[in-house]
């Protein structure tokens, strides 16, 4: 009994780590890789794992290969990241970051808090401003043909 649960175990990790090379995506126009989400059909960027502000996101979204179809993620579309109890930050794998939130496309201060898994608009949960010490860059478009 103990074995099988083992080698069941044993089989879901290698499907999923399969699955997670397989969706740790192609280059893209610059040679850095993107990640696919089959789920929705998007792909993504993550910028490097730095502090933020709004529009320093939004410019590094402006900044990808021209023409790329790159943009900022819209709410519902950072929703679909989060995934609770995974990992520090409650995203599905792999994404990863080690902020607490990620800017989205729309006013500044909007954003999607993946500690408590929802939208934010200028304050968090607590009441307090949302600052860009906790927030990160992220870029998505739909799945380019191969």
């Amino acid at each position: 009994e103990e074995r099988r649960k083992l080698e069941a175990e044993y089989a879901r990790l290698v499907a999923e780590r399969k699955r997670l090379e397989e969706n740790r995506g192609r280059p893209d126009e610059e040679g850095l890789d993107i990640i696919y989400d089959p789920q929705t059909g998007l792909e993504w960027r993550l910028a490097p794992d730095a502090p933020a502000s709004h529009q320093e996101a939004e410019n590094w979204v402006k900044s990808l290969a021209p023409g790329g179809g790159w943009r900022m993620p819209t709410q519902e579309e950072l929703k679909s990241l989060y995934q609770e109890n995974a990992g520090e930050r409650n995203m599905k794998p792999p994404f990863k970051t080690t902020g607490l939130g990620v800017w989205a496309a729309g006013a500044s201060g909007t954003c999607f808090d993946f500690k408590w898994g929802k939208p934010i608009q200028r304050w968090n949960s607590q009441g307090y401003p949302v600052t860009f010490m906790d927030m990160r860059a992220f870029a998505v478009r739909k799945r380019r043909s191969e």
